[in-house]
């Protein structure tokens, strides 16, 4: 049962070659391909269980990722791309933030006009992040969100060891859309875990404001920061987004 579903999948996948000057002359044939491609779907999909509603799921989502590219630009997905995005789904419901992140990255490896934004690092990336996560990444794709904080000078510093900056506050909340969230309130959280994944970061707007007393000592500083994509997260978010002509199918 799990060959025959195997063969079944294997058929609904584009096994266009994409050229290449280099290797033109040795290009594998179309059948070639399609065995290559039902070695990697026997490597991803054998260690699980083939229920008839996981069937239905990777069938529904390989002919979601596979329509969403125009029938002209489709050619045979990377091993190192599929692979990864079958077992990603395993766990994920359908229609989340994640699903969709993966479908397209799919939909892209399968893209002529779009291939190479793909990475083998991507799936394993979006499997590190969570439902919110993902609408960050993508609130961010198209802005980026400010934030204004105060803080006072340490005056009472004695010895390294102290603090230099104390009582920070916010004056400027992030103008972030938090009603997008289901735990908005892990919102640091989040931004930590994405810097430490490369993905996106605060970086200053402008330098910092100094906050003097009457007699003019510096009392305190005011930080102009940005929350914003950082190359790998933009590049991630890129190879996850349909382009127009995608989303037309």
């Amino acid at each position: 049962m799990a060959e025959d579903f195997i063969d079944r999948i294997a058929e609904k996948l584009p096994i266009k070659q994409i050229y290449n000057d280099a290797i033109g002359p040795a290009a594998k044939e179309a059948g070639a391909i399609g065995e290559d491609l039902i070695k990697t779907l026997r490597l991803a999909l054998v260690p699980f269980q083939f229920t008839a509603a996981f069937q239905d799921r990777v069938a529904h989502f390989i002919d979601k990722s596979v329509r969403a590219v125009p029938e002209d630009r489709r050619v045979a997905p990377p091993p190192q791309i599929i692979g990864p995005v079958l077992e990603g789904i395993r766990y994920e419901p359908e229609d989340t933030p994640i699903d969709e992140m993966f479908s397209a990255l799919l939909s892209n490896s399968m893209d002529q006009a779009r291939f190479d934004t793909a990475h083998p690092s991507f799936p394993i990336l979006i499997r590190q992040l969570s439902r919110d996560e993902a609408v960050i990444l993508k609130e961010l794709a198209s802005r980026n969100f400010s934030t204004v904080e105060k803080l006072d000078k340490n005056l009472e510093r004695r010895s390294d060891d102290e603090p230099y900056w104390v009582n920070r506050v916010i004056e400027k909340q992030l103008d972030f859309p938090f009603d997008k969230l289901l735990i908005p309130h892990k919102f640091d959280f989040y931004s930590n875990h994405m810097f430490n994944l490369g993905l996106a970061c605060y970086s200053k707007t402008r330098g910092q404001e100094v906050i003097r007393d009457a007699s003019g000592k510096q009392i305190g500083t005011r930080k102009f920061q940005d929350f914003h994509l950082m190359p790998l997260g933009r590049a991630l978010v890129e190879a996850c987004t349909r382009d127009a002509a995608q989303a037309s199918e």
